[in-house]
């Protein structure tokens, strides 16, 4: 797979206060109820994938875990995805990282846009950022998921 580079040269965090304005399901974030039925009753550190279109993988976490614990999970997600092929490589690889109290999700990335609006990880949280009418039209118009698929890998 080749990764390419995207908006930031650089890591970096967004923290984003849950529940998202906006959200009225009982939901932390729109995501969250594929991640709820995808994990059943998996224990936390068990790492699985969501039936998303899309290369990615998901661990439940929780509150008692240690550092290491969850360190341990990123670090398997990581070379499952085969992201550490990039660190060897000496490239930056692209990938989204999530991670909530209850979940880390993690997902390469292709691409830093999809029908000509930049995406930041918020859209695997299943929320889209626009600044205009035209892009609010198109995300209503292609649907979020399409968004998604159109920055990441295939199965």
């Amino acid at each position: 797979m080749k990764r390419v580079m995207f908006s930031q040269p650089h890591k970096h965090m967004q923290l984003i206060p849950v529940p998202m304005e906006g959200t009225t399901t009982g939901l932390n974030f729109p995501m969250e109820a594929k991640l709820n039925a995808a994990s059943g009753n998996l224990d936390p550190g068990v790492i699985f994938e969501t039936g998303l279109p899309f290369s990615h993988l998901c661990s439940k976490v929780s509150s008692d875990m240690t550092h290491h614990q969850v360190a341990s999970i990123y670090e398997r997600m990581f070379s499952r995805l085969d992201l550490a092929s990039d660190v060897k490589t000496a490239k930056n690889p692209s990938y989204n990282l999530l991670l909530t109290k209850k979940y880390m999700f993690m997902v390469p990335r292709r691409a830093e846009k999809a029908f000509g609006i930049s995406l930041n990880s918020m859209v695997f949280a299943g929320t889209i950022l626009v600044k205009t009418e035209e892009e609010k039209k198109s995300v209503e118009k292609e649907g979020p998921l399409a968004f998604m698929k159109a920055v990441t890998w295939g199965q």
